[in-house]
């Protein structure tokens, strides 16, 4: 039980999604097999062809928020840096890192600062 729990969190972490974005995911994935079995289209193709009629109706920033698409033609989980920087994330964040660093920055330049005087 306890094995099965862990290999769910790995999951987790080396798809860079929470317990909630997984079971949403999986639902996107569903309702896109089942646009292209009724439309005869993928769903990527629909949003662009559905942003570049509307930058015809006069709105020419449409085709700036279309979602990225893979080549699978599934949306693609722009959180998703790779396994490795994922799990780096999880046990080292990104803004944790920064904070450490600019700490350190303040620290060392207030320390020679305060040897010159």
């Amino acid at each position: 039980m306890t094995g099965s729990f862990l290999i769910f969190h790995v999951t987790l972490i080396v798809r860079n999604t929470t317990t909630n974005e997984l079971d949403k995911w999986d639902r996107i994935q569903e309702a896109v097999i089942r646009y292209k079995m009724n439309h005869g289209k993928s769903l990527a193709e629909a949003v662009i062809d559905e942003a570049k009629q509307e930058c015809a109706n006069g709105f020419p920033r449409a085709l700036e928020y279309i979602p990225k698409f893979g080549k699978d033609g599934l949306p693609v989980n722009i959180y998703n840096r790779g396994v490795w920087q994922n799990v780096r994330e999880v046990f080292a964040p990104i803004r944790y890192l920064r904070g450490r660093t600019a700490a350190a920055k303040k620290d060392s330049t207030s320390t020679t600062t305060s040897k010159t005087d």
